[in-house]
Order: C-alpha cells, then structure tokens, then sequence
C-alpha cells in the first residue's frame, strides 16, 4: 500500500511537471513577436512630466520558454528648471527622443515572465528638430531655438532623458498577470504598479 501511494504521488508530481512545462512553452510561443504599448507616464513631478510610448520584440528561443527581448521607446518630455536653479539655467524645455534597450527573458509561469535587461545596452536618441528651450524671462537671454542648439544643450537633453530612462528600467525585472486577448491580438500586462495594454504589429483585430 505505501509503495501504491509513493508510485501515484510520483504520477501526480509527474503530470504537474508536464503541465508546468507545457503551460510556459505556450506562454513563450503566444509572446513572440512585436508589441506595441498604449504610452504611459515615465516622470510627473515638480519638474515636469514626460511619457513612454514603448515597442517590446520578443523573440522566442529554438524550442525553449524563454528568448531575447528589445524595447525600443519614444519619450516626450516637458521639464521646468529646479528653484534652485542658477539664472542661466534653462527655465522650460520640450524635447523627443527614441530610445532601446536589450536583454533576455524566461516564462516562469503560465502567466509571468522574469526580466533581465543589460543596463549596457541602453541608448538614447535626441531629435534635434523637437527640442525647444525657454530661459528665464528674468534674464536678457535668448530663447533656444532648434538650429541653434549646442552640443552640451544636447547632452543635457539626452543626460536628463537616460537618468530618467535608467530609473524606469530598474523595475523591469517581471512581467506579470499576462492576458493575451482578441485571438492573440492584444496583450495586457503588470510591470511592478503599472498596468500595460499592448497591440500586436501587422496582425488585424477581429
């Protein structure tokens, strides 16, 4: 009798593990793909706000629960200079930029993916035509057009949006709660408090 109930608690734990295999598999396969998510907020501050419209390519490894990942972003930010700001500083700026950044991930379960993205491989892209800079009225200084900004204005542009960027990133450790929708057209998500609405590229929704 002991060796009956040894042999079906080895059956059990057995077809669990098939189960659990299979489940993650199909996570993997139903992910892979290209993804486009609803913008949400990257900062909102005393400093300003910004927003993050990101592209999640996951790319699923030969046969396995797990693969590459590339985020590629586009970030619009509006930012006022700090109180404490010296007179020179600029007082409101605008700016665009695209972004990406890489790494791998594995299915951990039928709904959860861990994350593991390579702070290394983050890169930041100002556009130029879509930068505008406002300095302080209180001082004679010009506003900043486009076509004349200069290369550290730039650099403070793409410093501001990485730092921003990097502090986003650090949360990107789980994907959880996945629900694939409309025949695996759509996707929603929870990263850490944020909830994500995802569409599928160049698949149409019934």
């Amino acid at each position: 009798m002991k060796n009956f109930f040894s042999m079906t608690l080895c059956a059990a734990a057995a077809i669990a593990m098939f189960f659990g295999c299979d489940s993650k598999a199909k996570l993997a396969e139903d992910i892979d793909g290209t993804w486009t998510a609803a913008p949400v907020k990257l900062t909102n501050n005393e400093q300003g706000y910004s927003s993050i419209t990101e592209t999640y390519m996951f790319e699923q490894d030969s046969a396995a629960a797990s693969g590459t990942v590339v985020i590629t972003s586009m970030i619009s930010l509006q930012k006022s200079a700090p109180a404490n700001a010296a007179p020179t500083a600029p007082f409101m700026m605008t700016a665009a930029a695209r972004a990406t950044i890489s790494g791998s991930w594995v299915a951990i379960d039928d709904d959860e993916i861990a994350l593991q993205l390579n702070p290394q491989t983050l890169s930041v892209e100002v556009d130029p035509e879509m930068v505008q800079v406002a300095m302080n009225p209180l001082t004679d200084q010009p506003n900043v057009s486009p076509d004349s900004l200069t290369t550290s204005m730039l650099d403070y542009v793409k410093a501001t949006i990485t730092q921003d960027l990097n502090v986003h990133y650090a949360d990107f450790t789980k994907i959880d709660d996945i629900k694939f929708k409309q025949k695996n057209a759509t996707m929603e998500f929870e990263i850490g408090k944020t909830d994500y609405s995802l569409m599928r590229q160049g698949q149409l929704i019934d």
